[in-house]
């Protein structure tokens, strides 16, 4: 799919828009032209999975797409870099704060962070991301709308989710 190409699957509808995402794991695997977002809505229930990636005008752009209802949940994925690699990190990466910042910004019902205890490294535990995340949910206006779901758990979307 192209970035803003929908297709439909019966009564699914499922639009892409454009990530922005870097790798740079070992020097290779740099920018990623082809990274991708869904929106996936079925005109009463609505996810926004961003795939891994910075802040892009096409997150907030996707969950206006279903205008006037609501987002139901955005999948959106949390990452940790040291303080002196975090410009670069946060090019193509959303840290902790950045996506409660998106989950703002899209007025989602749910948000559910994914991607943390992904990837370990000399600079960074596998779970400093989530770790950093939960703290700053603590006195967060909105934290009972965040589902922290560990491997495995399932979460299903309801009328009353939240």
């Amino acid at each position: 799919m192209e970035s803003g190409e929908e297709i439909r699957i019966h009564d699914l509808s499922v639009t892409a828009g454009t990530a922005r995402h870097v790798g740079a794991r070992y020097g290779i695997d740099r920018w990623r032209g082809a990274a991708h977002m869904y929106l996936v809505d079925d005109g009463t229930t609505s996810i926004l999975f961003t795939g891994d990636t910075a802040i892009t005008p096409d997150a907030v752009s996707l969950a206006r797409k279903i205008f006037p209802r609501q987002l139901d949940v955005a999948l959106l994925p949390i990452g940790f870099a040291p303080r002196w690699k975090e410009h670069f990190f946060r090019r193509g990466h959303l840290t902790a704060g950045d996506a409660l910042s998106l989950f703002e910004e899209l007025n989602a019902r749910v948000l559910i962070p994914f991607h943390w205890g992904t990837f370990r490294h000399v600079t960074s535990g596998a779970f400093d991301a989530i770790e950093i995340f939960r703290s700053l949910l603590t006195g967060y206006a909105k934290s009972s709308q965040v589902k922290i779901l560990p491997p495995g758990a399932t979460f299903r979307v309801t009328d009353h989710t939240a």
